[in-house]
């Protein structure tokens, strides 16, 4: 598995610098995602219903794993979607 490496995770002394490194690693398993998923030609294409996802959903958030009909409000949906949809 992929995370942050254990010598930046033990520097991390204070509640602020742990969520940080939390925040850095979900986005490093979210891009690890992406290139998975153009490696097996299905980047762009919501998870759900393997439909084309909007490319202004995707021009805010490249990392988009839904399309509009499927946002919903989870961690993988971006901020400010939401204004957008």
């Amino acid at each position: 598995t992929t995370g942050v490496p254990h010598a930046m995770a033990s520097r991390a002394t204070s509640p602020n610098d742990s969520l940080l490194l939390d925040q850095l690693e979900e986005k490093l398993v979210r891009m690890e995602d992406v290139l998975n998923r153009i490696d097996s030609l299905n980047y762009g294409r919501c998870e759900h219903c393997n439909a084309e996802i909007e490319a202004d959903l995707l021009s805010k958030d490249p990392l988009l794993r839904k399309c509009r009909n499927h946002l919903t409000g989870e961690a993988d949906t971006p901020e400010g979607i939401a204004d957008a949809v």
